[in-house]
């Protein structure tokens, strides 16, 4: 069976990797995003709750990470994509994989 922690990696990679964190480009219909995370498509994330509290603090500079959200990016990730799409349930772990990038991607 596909194991979540496998295709979650690759899709970190394909959204620009743990290391990359918020991005606001005024070209991005997304709007703010996290880790791709859009702000635009995934208002009620609850990272974004964090992030504006942040943003009272001092403005948040590109590709800033944040540690604290690491769970809820995982979190996110495998209720809307990985569960959704029962991708444990799949056999092979390139093609649950493929399905979730997909997925994330549409």
């Amino acid at each position: 069976m596909a194991d979540f922690d496998i295709g979650i990696e690759l899709v970190m990679y394909s959204e620009g990797g743990y290391w990359k964190g918020f991005s606001d480009t005024f070209k991005d219909p997304g709007g703010e995003t996290y880790q791709g995370i859009a702000r635009n498509f995934h208002p009620k994330w609850e990272g974004w709750t964090f992030i504006d509290e942040q943003k009272k603090i001092a403005p948040i500079k590109w590709q800033t990470k944040f540690a604290q959200l690491d769970g809820k990016v995982r979190s996110f990730y495998k209720e809307f994509f990985w569960d959704l799409l029962n991708l444990s349930e799949v056999k092979d772990q390139a093609v649950a994989n493929s399905a979730m990038d997909m997925a994330v991607n549409l």
